[in-house]
């Protein structure tokens, strides 16, 4: 017998919570690659040593605390996974229990926040007026700054969920620029400001885009660059925007095939990585000039979540490891070891079935945790994929990816979920052990950011018309 939510249940996930803006608009004209040789050569590897923490790749082995003064530039923070060890913010907190300040914020979005020299950046859509907006807000105090028109075009409007925002993509900020992903008009198009609030460029546009469930990959930065992922049915394709002017460094396309996760940007093996998953595989491409250097086939053809990479002990040796996982319509958790010095291609570490199908998986401690929009969350050996516990984490469904805090022995997993309860976790390979369920507002869309001993937290309460966004400080009372 048929059943509808059997059969459409999956799709519906596909959507990531994010961004469900469902529709058969008309295909987009193929992406014409770009080669750096048209635009001025190859872009500068960045130089590790005295480089800008917003504009270097992640370093697995020297990963960095997300302090006031490094900031969260940009989605998963300033090493590109959602760790954020060395910080030690409240396990426990609620509306009128270690919240530092709480303000509103207009709109809807389910975007996540991003802190750079004590501003918070975040963005915001009204769909009655069809605007997109970037908002800035004082880290002490929540105060306001300004706000910011990025877009005024034609939103996707065709079959939109209650779950779908406009204002899905989380910017970045660095190098005193903040950098604004959208989709309106049939294309995804970028801007750039000053942390003031001054427009530097755009809105360019970077390629068509037909839209099945919306757009949700966040600009990443590398250096003079901005890299957008914009994979789609018309079809997708990676670009490289130079930060100063917006101009088109490289641009690459991709297959004609819905995925919505953001890049991850790594140094592996001492070679700067780009990490896109979905498609059916997972690609590693060069930053500087968008070529594919290697390439897996695994995981499904629709990925939401972002990749993480780090380092792990093989027989006594320390090995780069990326793990993604997901997606739709197929289910699969797959590690990867990266080249190594003399390697040509990368090894198949480990394959599960078990899959993370929203959030993104976290790689702390030597190990991987992998939870389900359901709420079924394993813990993997991340160099050798034996499961070391599994559980199902109550309150779902789980929208957001999760963080990872703690000092020393004291290592915790914040997971957020829709219904706007997070659950804090043991790192720990002993097993499931929970410290806390976390309720704030009634829907939460948006992964937290991590600030010193302190967290960011964009929520909801109430719904329909009656809905407020808000965003949190959480700090020890």
């Amino acid at each position: 017998m048929f059943r509808f939510s059997r059969f459409l249940r999956p799709l519906y996930i596909a959507a990531l919570g994010l961004a469900l803006s469902a529709g058969c608009g008309p295909r987009g004209e193929p992406v014409e690659p770009v080669s750096v040789e048209e635009t001025g050569g190859p872009v500068a590897p960045v130089e590790i040593e005295g480089a800008s923490i917003a504009l270097a790749p992640l370093d697995p082995a020297a990963p960095v605390v997300p302090t006031a003064e490094n900031g969260w530039p940009q989605f998963r923070g300033p090493n590109r996974n959602g760790v954020a060890l060395g910080t030690n913010p409240p396990t426990e907190w609620r509306a009128d229990k270690n919240v530092m300040w709480a303000t509103d914020v207009p709109g809807r979005g389910n975007s996540s926040p991003v802190v750079d020299d004590g501003r918070i950046f975040l963005t915001t859509a009204d769909e009655a007026a069809n605007t997109q907006s970037l908002l800035a807000y004082d880290l002490a105090t929540g105060d306001p700054l300004w706000q910011k028109q990025t877009a005024a075009g034609r939103l996707p409007k065709g079959g939109m969920h209650r779950e779908s925002s406009h204002a899905a993509t989380t910017p970045a900020v660095g190098g005193g620029a903040v950098f604004v992903t959208n989709l309106h008009d049939d294309a995804v198009w970028a801007s750039a400001w000053s942390v003031e609030g001054e427009k530097l460029w755009g809105e360019v546009k970077l390629g068509a885009f037909r839209p099945q469930f919306g757009y949700a990959a966040s600009p990443v930065l590398y250096g003079s660059v901005v890299i957008v992922s914009a994979d789609n049915v018309g079809p997708g394709f990676l670009v490289a925007l130079d930060r100063e002017s917006g101009d088109v460094r490289w641009r690459t396309p991709r297959d004609a095939q819905i995925s919505f996760n953001t890049p991850l940007l790594a140094t592996l093996n001492g070679r700067d990585t780009l990490i896109v998953a979905g498609n059916d595989k997972l690609d590693a491409y060069d930053p500087t000039d968008g070529s594919l250097m290697w390439s897996v086939p695994g995981l499904t053809a629709t990925v939401s979540g972002s990749a993480v990479a780090g380092v792990v002990d093989v027989g006594g040796e320390s090995r780069s490891i990326v793990i993604a996982s997901g997606g739709y319509p197929g289910s699969e958790t797959l590690a990867v070891f990266p080249p190594a010095a003399g390697e040509t291609e990368p090894t198949v570490a480990w394959r599960d079935e078990g899959k993370a199908y929203v959030p993104s998986p976290l790689l702390v401690d030597g190990l991987a945790f992998v939870t389900h929009d359901d709420g079924r969350t394993w813990c993997f050996d991340a160099a050798t994929g034996e499961i070391a516990w599994r559980t199902r984490l109550s309150k779902p469904q789980f929208r957001p990816s999760a963080v990872a805090v703690g000092t020393g022995d004291d290592l915790r997993v914040l997971q957020p979920s829709t219904p706007g309860i997070t659950t804090v976790y043991r790192v720990t390979s002993r097993g499931f052990e929970k410290l806390a369920e976390n309720q704030l507002g009634d829907e939460c869309y948006a992964s937290p950011a991590v600030i010193g001993d302190t967290l960011l937290i964009r929520s909801a309460s109430g719904y329909g018309a009656n809905r407020q966004d808000r965003l949190y400080r959480i700090a020890a009372d």
